[in-house]
């Protein structure tokens, strides 16, 4: 079988064109790979804190001060700065108060859930369970039995004032969690 004659021009054309991309690469360093290419990729954005978010730092925050206020115990009203004023936060020195007369002090630490956060304009409601079943008392002579309280929820109602939010009040205890 005879293959068919290609003029010679074709032939000298593709032959340089093997020569030309062979020479080029063959002329890269070995030792420097080449650069990656470039990929565009989004970064992540953090989404701007939103009331319910501010209102749940509150909360937390709230209890960790009421429980430093009885694990020190102390009834310095600093604690509470920033974050609750009325006639509960009162209440609350007052038991640590108490309890700083009392020589007593909480140890252990009671389970506090995620509050369930209602917002309506600058107004907020924060339910919260709240269990002291593991949180015991003792003073220098030893442990003190506490009566066993049962779980319940909290309700706490908070405000916004000049883009600060605030506990006003807790309305005591509705119902078991």
């Amino acid at each position: 079988m005879m293959l068919p004659r290609l003029p010679l021009r074709r032939v000298l054309a593709a032959t340089c064109a093997v020569l030309v991309v062979g020479s080029t690469t063959a002329c890269g360093s070995q030792d420097e790979p080449a650069d990656p290419p470039t990929v565009a990729t989004a970064s992540p954005t953090e989404a701007a804190p939103t009331d319910e978010d501010a209102v749940a730092d509150l909360v937390d925050r709230y209890y960790d001060a009421l429980i430093v206020s009885q694990t020190e115990p102390t009834s310095d009203p600093a604690l509470f700065e920033g974050i609750a004023k009325g006639s509960f936060v009162e209440i609350d020195l007052k038991n640590a108060a108490e309890y700083e007369e009392m020589g007593l002090r909480r140890v252990g630490r009671p389970a506090v859930g995620d509050p369930e956060i209602t917002v309506r304009g600058t107004s907020a409601t924060a339910i919260v369970c709240w269990d002291e079943r593991g949180w015991g008392a003792e003073t220098e002579s030893g442990p003190v039995d506490l009566p066993q309280v049962k779980p319940a929820r909290h309700v706490l109602t908070v405000e916004e004032t000049d883009g600060t939010w605030l506990i006003t009040d807790q309305k005591g205890i509705r119902g078991a969690c």
